[in-house]
């Protein structure tokens, strides 16, 4: 098998006083329909099993490097580091499930936000349908969670209830996902025994809310000049969004992104498609 979990993790020994012992899972992810490269995704699970951190990997290291690229004399290797690094999604989640049984959501697209709250279980159906995947015998499950059917094989034999993005609530690690129509798949290729830090949620994000967040992302995408000059750096104004005419942005995009949560007026389109 290719993840060996068992017991080892807690016989890790020498980490320093401030990291602290994980799993790391990491998923590929991909979105068809907009034909992106695919994202290096991790999950980190603490030890005892119970909290959670989601992330892109390409994501984090591409702000490493703007972050290295900052500190240098050199305009052009900057900016070379800078344009060849791969970008991932800006979002993460951090679950915390005996706690609070809460998830935060945070993001620094289309701003430097995030939401907390109480964690919606998708309500799974289990299939009478089993198939290998990286040696371990995974179960079928199926629900309708934020606006798309979702199929899902778990493993009980790795008794995480995580899974990718918000994914997760069964009795067993998620091993690979789609939606119904396979616009997004995840599919996890390997895994591995970290210290990370502890989890924690960078203090410059603004607090919002789910609704606000989809209204933000989907004004931004209807015309990112509008939104960057109606976004104060302190904070995120109330009225409505105006276009570079003035007028106030209430519609969707005519543009359409593939949202992974997709809500009610969203539309599948291929990108530069119009209505």
């Amino acid at each position: 098998m290719l993840l060996t979990l068992c017991l080892a993790l807690a016989s890790m020994t020498g980490a320093a006083e401030d990291s602290i012992a994980a799993w790391r899972f990491a998923y590929e992810y991909r979105c068809e329909k907009m034909k992106q490269e695919s994202d290096l995704q991790y999950l980190d699970v603490t030890q005892k099993g119970v909290s959670a951190h989601y992330y892109s990997a390409l994501q984090k290291e591409y702000e490493r490097v703007g972050e290295m690229a900052k500190q240098t004399d050199n305009l052009a290797l900057a900016i070379s580091k800078i344009t060849s690094a791969k970008r991932g999604e800006t979002w993460e989640v951090f679950w915390n499930i005996p706690s609070t049984g809460n998830l935060t959501f945070a993001t620094s697209a289309p701003s430097k936000i995030l939401f907390t709250e109480d964690y919606q279980k998708p309500e799974w159906t289990l299939k009478d349908e089993t198939r290998e995947i990286l040696g371990y015998v995974c179960k079928r499950a199926e629900t309708d969670f934020r606006g798309r059917h979702w199929v899902a094989w778990f493993a009980e034999e790795l008794p995480l209830p995580f899974g990718p993005w918000e994914l997760g609530a069964l009795p067993g690690l998620i091993l690979e996902a789609h939606d119904g129509d396979s616009l997004h798949s995840f599919k996890l290729v390997g895994a591995e025994n970290v210290k990370v830090e502890p989890f924690s949620i960078n203090k410059k994000y603004l607090k919002t809310t789910r609704k606000e967040y989809n209204r933000l992302l989907r004004l931004s995408d209807a015309d990112p000049i509008a939104y960057l000059s109606n976004y104060g750096g302190n904070d995120i104004k109330i009225f409505g969004i105006r276009d570079r005419n003035g007028k106030e942005l209430k519609k969707n995009p005519s543009k359409w992104r593939i949202y992974l949560e997709k809500l009610e007026d969203d539309k599948d389109e291929k990108p530069g498609t119009d209505d």
